[in-house]
Protein backbone atom coordinates (compact mmCIF):
# COMPACT_ATOMS: atom_id res chain seq x y z
CA UNK A 1 0.00 0.00 0.00
CA UNK A 2 2.84 2.52 0.87
CA UNK A 3 4.29 1.59 -2.80
CA UNK A 4 1.05 1.98 -4.66
CA UNK A 5 0.07 5.58 -2.92
CA UNK A 6 3.32 7.29 -4.58
CA UNK A 7 2.51 5.78 -8.09
CA UNK A 8 -0.75 6.91 -8.41
CA UNK A 9 -0.20 10.33 -7.31
CA UNK A 10 2.68 10.58 -9.72
CA UNK A 11 0.16 9.03 -12.16
CA UNK A 12 -2.34 11.09 -12.17
CA UNK A 13 0.07 14.12 -12.08
CA UNK A 14 0.93 12.75 -15.61
CA UNK A 15 -2.96 12.39 -16.65
CA UNK A 16 -3.16 16.24 -16.22
CA UNK A 17 -0.15 17.18 -17.52
CA UNK A 18 1.39 18.54 -14.64
CA UNK A 19 4.65 20.10 -14.75
CA UNK A 20 8.01 18.62 -12.98
CA UNK A 21 7.54 20.54 -10.17
CA UNK A 22 4.45 19.47 -9.38
CA UNK A 23 5.26 15.38 -10.32
CA UNK A 24 7.71 15.96 -7.52
CA UNK A 25 5.22 17.63 -5.43
CA UNK A 26 2.70 14.82 -6.01
CA UNK A 27 5.25 11.83 -5.51
CA UNK A 28 6.26 13.95 -1.93
CA UNK A 29 2.61 13.99 -1.19
CA UNK A 30 1.86 10.12 -2.13
CA UNK A 31 4.91 8.94 -0.20
CA UNK A 32 3.88 11.03 2.78
CA UNK A 33 0.43 9.88 2.52
CA UNK A 34 1.91 5.62 2.04
CA UNK A 35 4.32 6.25 5.00
CA UNK A 36 1.56 7.10 7.17
CA UNK A 37 -0.83 4.68 5.90
CA UNK A 38 1.71 2.09 6.74
CA UNK A 39 2.44 3.27 10.54
CA UNK A 40 -1.10 3.28 10.97
CA UNK A 41 -1.25 -0.26 9.28
CA UNK A 42 1.80 -1.52 11.33
CA UNK A 43 0.24 0.28 14.90
CA UNK A 44 -2.95 -1.51 14.51
CA UNK A 45 -1.49 -5.06 13.37
CA UNK A 46 1.00 -4.16 16.57
CA UNK A 47 -1.97 -3.46 18.94
CA UNK A 48 -3.31 -6.83 18.01
CA UNK A 49 -0.60 -8.54 18.84
CA UNK A 50 0.03 -7.44 22.01
CA UNK A 51 -3.38 -7.74 22.77
CA UNK A 52 -3.07 -11.40 21.59
CA UNK A 53 -0.06 -12.10 23.74
CA UNK A 54 -1.94 -10.01 27.13
CA UNK A 55 -5.06 -12.80 26.42
CA UNK A 56 -2.47 -15.78 26.12
CA UNK A 57 -0.28 -15.04 28.97
CA UNK A 58 -3.70 -14.43 30.98
CA UNK A 59 -5.25 -17.66 29.89
CA UNK A 60 -1.52 -19.25 30.90
CA UNK A 61 -1.95 -17.40 34.22
CA UNK A 62 -5.34 -18.47 35.36
CA UNK A 63 -4.55 -22.63 33.25
CA UNK A 64 -1.08 -22.27 35.82
CA UNK A 65 -3.21 -21.02 38.94
CA UNK A 66 -6.33 -23.65 38.04
CA UNK A 67 -3.17 -26.61 38.05
CA UNK A 68 -1.98 -24.92 41.28
CA UNK A 69 -5.08 -24.95 43.07
CA UNK A 70 -5.90 -28.66 41.67
CA UNK A 71 -3.02 -29.93 43.23
CA UNK A 72 -3.25 -28.01 46.42
CA UNK A 73 -6.68 -28.95 46.76
CA UNK A 74 -5.41 -32.72 46.62
CA UNK A 75 -2.36 -32.61 48.60
CA UNK A 76 -4.68 -31.18 51.33
CA UNK A 77 -7.08 -34.04 51.19
CA UNK A 78 -4.86 -36.40 50.92
CA UNK A 79 -2.77 -35.32 54.04
CA UNK A 80 -6.49 -34.73 55.93
CA UNK A 81 -7.26 -38.60 55.08
CA UNK A 82 -3.80 -39.68 56.60
CA UNK A 83 -4.46 -37.51 59.81
CA UNK A 84 -4.95 -39.62 62.81
CA UNK A 85 -6.41 -36.82 65.33
CA UNK A 86 -8.01 -33.33 65.73
CA UNK A 87 -4.78 -31.65 66.78
CA UNK A 88 -2.82 -33.22 63.63
CA UNK A 89 -5.84 -31.78 61.63
CA UNK A 90 -5.36 -28.65 63.20
CA UNK A 91 -2.22 -28.12 62.43
CA UNK A 92 -2.61 -29.10 58.96
CA UNK A 93 -4.95 -26.68 58.40
CA UNK A 94 -2.58 -23.72 60.11
CA UNK A 95 0.20 -24.62 57.74
CA UNK A 96 -2.23 -24.90 54.50
CA UNK A 97 -3.79 -21.49 55.37
CA UNK A 98 -0.04 -20.03 55.65
CA UNK A 99 0.60 -21.49 52.36
CA UNK A 100 -2.14 -19.89 50.35
CA UNK A 101 -1.99 -16.80 52.49
CA UNK A 102 2.02 -16.91 52.50
CA UNK A 103 2.21 -13.43 53.67
CA UNK A 104 0.27 -13.53 57.31
CA UNK A 105 0.86 -14.26 60.36
CA UNK A 106 -1.41 -17.76 61.31
CA UNK A 107 -3.45 -18.69 64.52
CA UNK A 108 -5.95 -20.33 65.74
CA UNK A 109 -8.48 -18.43 68.05
CA UNK A 110 -10.84 -20.86 70.05
CA UNK A 111 -13.79 -19.10 71.57
CA UNK A 112 -15.08 -20.22 75.17
CA UNK A 113 -17.73 -22.36 75.12
CA UNK A 114 -21.30 -20.77 73.74
CA UNK A 115 -19.60 -17.09 73.67
CA UNK A 116 -18.24 -15.34 70.99
CA UNK A 117 -15.28 -14.50 72.56
CA UNK A 118 -11.81 -15.42 72.04
CA UNK A 119 -10.25 -17.75 75.35
CA UNK A 120 -7.27 -19.44 73.51
CA UNK A 121 -4.57 -18.71 70.96
CA UNK A 122 -2.64 -21.43 69.24
CA UNK A 123 0.15 -19.88 67.12
CA UNK A 124 1.79 -21.42 63.86
CA UNK A 125 5.39 -20.75 64.42
CA UNK A 126 8.41 -22.80 62.22
CA UNK A 127 5.66 -24.92 60.32
CA UNK A 128 3.73 -26.33 63.52
CA UNK A 129 1.39 -25.60 65.60
CA UNK A 130 2.21 -24.04 69.11
CA UNK A 131 0.43 -24.50 72.90
CA UNK A 132 -2.34 -22.80 73.60
CA UNK A 133 -1.98 -19.53 74.99
CA UNK A 134 -4.89 -18.02 77.38
CA UNK A 135 -6.04 -14.63 75.51
CA UNK A 136 -6.05 -11.57 77.95
CA UNK A 137 -9.53 -10.28 78.99
CA UNK A 138 -11.41 -12.53 76.58
CA UNK A 139 -11.92 -9.83 73.67
CA UNK A 140 -14.73 -10.67 70.80
CA UNK A 141 -14.27 -12.05 67.24
CA UNK A 142 -17.14 -11.35 65.11
CA UNK A 143 -16.38 -14.97 63.09
CA UNK A 144 -17.75 -16.52 65.87
CA UNK A 145 -21.13 -15.10 66.20
CA UNK A 146 -21.63 -14.71 62.06
CA UNK A 147 -19.71 -18.17 61.18
CA UNK A 148 -18.45 -16.54 58.46
CA UNK A 149 -15.42 -14.99 57.34
CA UNK A 150 -14.44 -11.59 58.56
CA UNK A 151 -11.74 -9.25 56.97
CA UNK A 152 -9.94 -6.11 57.81
CA UNK A 153 -7.91 -3.71 55.86
CA UNK A 154 -7.15 -1.78 58.92
CA UNK A 155 -6.93 -3.12 62.86
CA UNK A 156 -7.68 0.50 64.06
CA UNK A 157 -10.97 0.31 61.97
CA UNK A 158 -14.06 1.00 64.53
CA UNK A 159 -15.71 -2.09 63.02
CA UNK A 160 -12.58 -4.49 63.35
CA UNK A 161 -12.90 -7.41 65.57
CA UNK A 162 -12.26 -7.24 69.18
CA UNK A 163 -8.99 -9.10 69.99
CA UNK A 164 -7.07 -6.77 66.88
CA UNK A 165 -8.49 -3.91 68.67
CA UNK A 166 -6.74 -4.55 71.70
CA UNK A 167 -2.94 -5.11 70.15
CA UNK A 168 -1.22 -1.63 69.17
CA UNK A 169 0.11 -2.78 66.08
CA UNK A 170 -1.71 -2.04 62.92
CA UNK A 171 -2.47 -4.66 60.85
CA UNK A 172 -4.71 -6.22 58.45
CA UNK A 173 -6.95 -9.47 59.14
CA UNK A 174 -8.75 -12.32 57.63
CA UNK A 175 -10.71 -13.89 60.26
CA UNK A 176 -12.15 -17.65 59.26
CA UNK A 177 -14.54 -19.70 61.31
CA UNK A 178 -13.97 -23.28 62.32
CA UNK A 179 -17.43 -24.46 62.07
CA UNK A 180 -18.87 -27.42 62.38
CA UNK A 181 -22.52 -27.25 62.11
CA UNK A 182 -24.06 -24.53 63.41
CA UNK A 183 -21.39 -23.88 65.90
CA UNK A 184 -17.80 -22.59 65.74
CA UNK A 185 -14.91 -23.79 67.66
CA UNK A 186 -12.60 -21.06 66.42
CA UNK A 187 -11.63 -18.90 64.02
CA UNK A 188 -7.87 -19.24 61.33
CA UNK A 189 -6.74 -15.63 61.45
CA UNK A 190 -4.64 -14.70 59.11
CA UNK A 191 -2.58 -11.32 60.22
CA UNK A 192 -0.94 -8.94 57.52
CA UNK A 193 0.16 -5.63 57.12
CA UNK A 194 -2.05 -2.61 56.71
CA UNK A 195 -4.20 -2.07 54.25
CA UNK A 196 -2.88 -5.74 52.23
CA UNK A 197 -5.89 -7.78 52.34
CA UNK A 198 -5.21 -11.40 50.14
CA UNK A 199 -6.91 -11.56 47.14
CA UNK A 200 -10.87 -12.97 47.12
CA UNK A 201 -9.17 -16.15 45.27
CA UNK A 202 -6.67 -17.22 47.93
CA UNK A 203 -9.24 -15.89 50.70
CA UNK A 204 -11.81 -18.61 49.16
CA UNK A 205 -8.60 -20.92 48.81
CA UNK A 206 -8.05 -20.64 52.68
CA UNK A 207 -11.93 -20.86 53.59
CA UNK A 208 -12.56 -24.49 51.54
CA UNK A 209 -9.07 -25.29 53.46
CA UNK A 210 -10.50 -24.88 57.06
CA UNK A 211 -13.82 -25.93 55.87
CA UNK A 212 -12.52 -29.18 54.80
CA UNK A 213 -10.56 -29.07 58.01
CA UNK A 214 -13.91 -28.94 59.80
CA UNK A 215 -15.04 -32.15 58.16
CA UNK A 216 -12.13 -34.20 58.91
CA UNK A 217 -12.65 -33.29 62.97
CA UNK A 218 -15.95 -33.93 62.53
CA UNK A 219 -15.30 -37.10 61.15
CA UNK A 220 -12.83 -37.78 63.78
CA UNK A 221 -15.37 -37.13 66.54
CA UNK A 222 -17.94 -39.94 65.18
CA UNK A 223 -15.27 -42.36 65.20
CA UNK A 224 -14.15 -41.81 68.26
CA UNK A 225 -17.38 -41.26 69.78
CA UNK A 226 -18.57 -39.83 72.49
CA UNK A 227 -16.13 -37.98 74.32
CA UNK A 228 -17.95 -38.21 77.52
CA UNK A 229 -19.21 -41.87 78.55
CA UNK A 230 -22.02 -42.23 81.09
CA UNK A 231 -24.55 -39.25 82.52
CA UNK A 232 -23.53 -35.80 82.82
CA UNK A 233 -22.94 -34.06 86.28
CA UNK A 234 -26.61 -32.63 86.78
CA UNK A 235 -25.07 -29.77 89.07
CA UNK A 236 -22.04 -28.58 86.60
CA UNK A 237 -23.04 -30.41 83.62
CA UNK A 238 -19.33 -31.98 83.01
CA UNK A 239 -18.93 -35.51 82.71
CA UNK A 240 -18.32 -37.70 85.43
CA UNK A 241 -15.78 -40.69 86.78
CA UNK A 242 -16.82 -43.12 82.99
CA UNK A 243 -16.08 -40.43 80.96
CA UNK A 244 -12.29 -39.25 82.81
CA UNK A 245 -11.51 -43.21 83.04
CA UNK A 246 -12.35 -43.39 78.68
CA UNK A 247 -10.44 -40.12 78.30
CA UNK A 248 -7.77 -42.04 80.20
CA UNK A 249 -7.66 -45.23 78.18
CA UNK A 250 -7.45 -42.88 75.09
CA UNK A 251 -4.51 -41.29 76.27
CA UNK A 252 -2.74 -44.28 76.91
CA UNK A 253 -2.95 -45.33 73.47
CA UNK A 254 -1.37 -42.84 72.06
CA UNK A 255 1.80 -43.43 74.56
CA UNK A 256 1.38 -39.39 75.16
CA UNK A 257 2.78 -38.02 78.34
CA UNK A 258 -0.33 -36.59 80.73
CA UNK A 259 -0.55 -35.44 84.45
CA UNK A 260 -4.11 -35.97 86.09
CA UNK A 261 -5.05 -33.89 88.94
CA UNK A 262 -7.66 -34.66 91.66
CA UNK A 263 -9.17 -31.50 92.68
CA UNK A 264 -11.61 -31.08 95.82
CA UNK A 265 -13.41 -27.59 97.49
CA UNK A 266 -11.96 -27.86 100.84
CA UNK A 267 -13.99 -27.71 103.74
CA UNK A 268 -16.85 -28.74 101.41
CA UNK A 269 -18.62 -30.45 103.92
CA UNK A 270 -18.63 -27.64 106.59
CA UNK A 271 -20.48 -25.13 103.70
CA UNK A 272 -23.54 -27.73 102.91
CA UNK A 273 -23.27 -28.42 106.86
CA UNK A 274 -23.54 -25.05 107.66
CA UNK A 275 -25.04 -23.02 104.42
CA UNK A 276 -26.89 -25.90 103.20
CA UNK A 277 -27.11 -27.77 99.98
CA UNK A 278 -27.72 -25.23 97.84
CA UNK A 279 -24.61 -23.09 98.96
CA UNK A 280 -22.83 -26.15 98.24
CA UNK A 281 -23.98 -26.96 94.66
CA UNK A 282 -23.10 -22.81 93.87
CA UNK A 283 -19.49 -23.62 95.25
CA UNK A 284 -19.48 -26.66 92.59
CA UNK A 285 -20.54 -24.45 89.95
CA UNK A 286 -17.87 -21.60 90.79
CA UNK A 287 -14.78 -24.40 90.70
CA UNK A 288 -16.20 -25.95 87.92
CA UNK A 289 -16.64 -22.17 86.10
CA UNK A 290 -13.21 -21.68 87.22
CA UNK A 291 -11.57 -24.76 85.90
CA UNK A 292 -13.40 -24.90 82.34
CA UNK A 293 -12.21 -20.91 81.70
CA UNK A 294 -8.57 -21.10 82.96
CA UNK A 295 -7.14 -25.10 81.80
CA UNK A 296 -6.30 -25.34 78.08
CA UNK A 297 -8.61 -26.15 75.53
CA UNK A 298 -7.18 -29.56 74.85
CA UNK A 299 -7.81 -30.19 78.90
CA UNK A 300 -10.33 -32.46 80.35
CA UNK A 301 -12.37 -32.06 83.09
CA UNK A 302 -15.09 -34.20 85.07
CA UNK A 303 -16.63 -33.83 88.36
CA UNK A 304 -15.80 -37.22 90.02
CA UNK A 305 -18.24 -37.34 92.94
CA UNK A 306 -19.21 -35.06 95.89
CA UNK A 307 -16.29 -32.09 96.16
CA UNK A 308 -14.22 -34.03 93.75
CA UNK A 309 -12.86 -33.48 90.51
CA UNK A 310 -10.92 -35.25 87.65
CA UNK A 311 -8.67 -33.29 85.15
CA UNK A 312 -6.21 -34.35 82.51
CA UNK A 313 -3.68 -32.59 81.15
CA UNK A 314 -2.34 -33.78 77.84
CA UNK A 315 1.66 -33.66 76.62
CA UNK A 316 2.24 -31.64 79.97
CA UNK A 317 4.74 -32.25 82.70
CA UNK A 318 4.32 -32.44 86.21
CA UNK A 319 6.03 -28.42 86.58
CA UNK A 320 3.49 -27.28 83.92
CA UNK A 321 0.34 -29.03 85.46
CA UNK A 322 1.13 -27.40 88.94
CA UNK A 323 1.19 -23.88 86.80
CA UNK A 324 -2.08 -24.67 85.05
CA UNK A 325 -3.67 -25.85 88.63
CA UNK A 326 -1.90 -22.64 90.18
CA UNK A 327 -3.86 -20.56 87.92
CA UNK A 328 -7.24 -21.78 87.77
CA UNK A 329 -7.00 -21.58 91.87
CA UNK A 330 -5.83 -18.04 91.37
CA UNK A 331 -9.15 -17.87 88.96
CA UNK A 332 -11.67 -19.32 91.44
CA UNK A 333 -10.40 -16.35 94.35
CA UNK A 334 -10.79 -13.84 91.38
CA UNK A 335 -14.40 -14.75 90.37
CA UNK A 336 -15.59 -15.45 94.00
CA UNK A 337 -14.28 -11.91 94.84
CA UNK A 338 -16.40 -10.13 91.47
CA UNK A 339 -19.63 -12.15 92.12
CA UNK A 340 -19.49 -11.31 95.61
CA UNK A 341 -20.00 -15.06 96.99
CA UNK A 342 -18.44 -16.57 100.03
CA UNK A 343 -14.89 -17.30 99.54
CA UNK A 344 -13.67 -20.85 100.11
CA UNK A 345 -10.71 -22.28 98.62
CA UNK A 346 -9.49 -26.02 97.15
CA UNK A 347 -6.73 -28.33 97.26
CA UNK A 348 -5.08 -30.43 94.12
CA UNK A 349 -2.66 -33.58 94.01
CA UNK A 350 -0.95 -33.90 90.66
CA UNK A 351 0.29 -37.27 88.98
CA UNK A 352 2.42 -38.01 86.18
CA UNK A 353 1.31 -40.72 83.50
CA UNK A 354 4.86 -42.54 83.93
CA UNK A 355 4.95 -42.85 87.74
CA UNK A 356 1.98 -45.49 88.14
CA UNK A 357 1.36 -48.75 86.16
CA UNK A 358 -2.61 -48.81 86.11
CA UNK A 359 -5.39 -46.37 85.56
CA UNK A 360 -6.55 -46.79 89.82
CA UNK A 361 -3.07 -46.48 90.59
CA UNK A 362 -3.22 -43.03 88.54
CA UNK A 363 -6.16 -42.17 90.37
CA UNK A 364 -5.81 -43.45 93.91
CA UNK A 365 -2.07 -41.50 93.87
CA UNK A 366 -3.56 -38.17 92.99
CA UNK A 367 -6.58 -38.48 94.92
CA UNK A 368 -3.73 -39.31 98.12
CA UNK A 369 -1.87 -36.23 96.78
CA UNK A 370 -4.72 -34.35 97.03
CA UNK A 371 -5.99 -35.59 100.48
CA UNK A 372 -2.53 -34.73 102.15
CA UNK A 373 -2.56 -31.10 100.52
CA UNK A 374 -5.72 -30.57 102.24
CA UNK A 375 -4.96 -31.48 105.79
CA UNK A 376 -1.66 -29.92 105.69
CA UNK A 377 -3.88 -26.49 105.67
CA UNK A 378 -5.55 -27.14 102.28
CA UNK A 379 -5.71 -24.29 99.47
CA UNK A 380 -2.78 -25.75 97.69
CA UNK A 381 -1.23 -27.87 95.34
CA UNK A 382 0.78 -31.19 95.80
CA UNK A 383 3.01 -33.26 93.13
CA UNK A 384 2.29 -37.43 94.70
CA UNK A 385 6.08 -37.65 94.65
CA UNK A 386 5.94 -34.77 97.16
CA UNK A 387 3.41 -36.64 99.31
CA UNK A 388 4.57 -39.38 99.99
CA UNK A 389 7.85 -37.52 101.69
CA UNK A 390 5.43 -35.71 103.72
Amino acid sequence: MCLTLPAFAVAMALIFGAPGPVLVLAALAGGAIGVAWARKSWAELLDEAVDLTIERDSATAELLDAHTDMAFRERLDQSLRASSNESATIDLVLRAVSEVLPETEVSLLLNLPDEARVGWSVKLRGGSAQAAVPVPDKPGCLAFSSLSTITAATSHAVDSCEHLRSDTDNMSSVCIPLRLGDRSLGAINALGAPGQLPSAAAIERAEWAVSRGAIRIAEQRLQRGPSSAGTPDPVTGLPGLPALRHQLKDLIRTLMPFCVSIVSIDQYEDIRLGQGDEAAEIALEFLADAMTSTLRPGDFICRIGGPDFGVVLKDCSARQATAVIERMRESLALLLALESQTAFTCSAGIVESHQATSLDELLDMAHDAMLKASAAGGNRVLLAFEADHM
